[in-house]
């Protein structure tokens, strides 16, 4: 009976296998992530069709610390890549690319790989899913960006995870 109740929380939440502190934060970026989406929901055209955004600061704000939380999840996944399957780890890698992309002009206000200070990176230049920037020539959907980051994090299955984060010796 025991085996079979943890077995329905692995499935359920299976980053519990790889670590609970892993797992507690993955939950905490969804909250924020559902926060942003709400957010982002309510912005559009008024009745003379000009665009209304609500909660600029709220969503602004909200995506900087989700930035900073996610890029610090996946590094902490990827540095113990031999917990978890190659497949997944090739998927994780392909999101640190795009995180990292956004993570160090939000957190060093630099651009990624140069070290050069940003100029206007983090002005927003549209809205879509979310606040759009663009960063080294490239357009980034704060909202897309989100919701591919918690799709990757939320598909894990307990098969995913070999084994837990190891445990440090005292």
């Amino acid at each position: 009976m025991v085996t079979s109740a943890l077995s329905d929380i692995l499935e359920e939440n299976p980053l519990l296998g790889f670590s609970i502190y892993t797992s507690t934060q993955v939950q905490a970026l969804g909250r924020k992530a559902v926060e942003l989406k709400e957010i982002a929901a309510s912005w559009g055209p008024d009745e003379s069709g000009s665009l209304v955004i609500h909660d600029f600061t709220d969503y602004y704000d909200n995506f900087w610390f989700w930035v900073l939380g996610a890029f610090e999840v996946i590094r902490t996944l990827d540095q113990h890549s031999d917990c978890f399957r190659e497949k997944k780890m090739e998927e994780l890698r392909e999101i640190k690319r795009e995180l990292k992309r956004v993570r160090i002009p939000f957190a060093k206000q630099e651009l990624a790989n140069n070290g050069r200070p940003i100029f206007a990176e983090l002005s927003v230049i549209g809205f879509d899913k979310g606040m759009k920037f663009e960063i080294s020539g490239s357009v980034v959907d704060s909202g897309d960006l989100v919701e591919a980051t918690m799709g990757f994090l939320e598909s894990f299955k307990p098969t995913d995870v070999l084994k837990r984060i190891p445990e440090r010796s005292n």
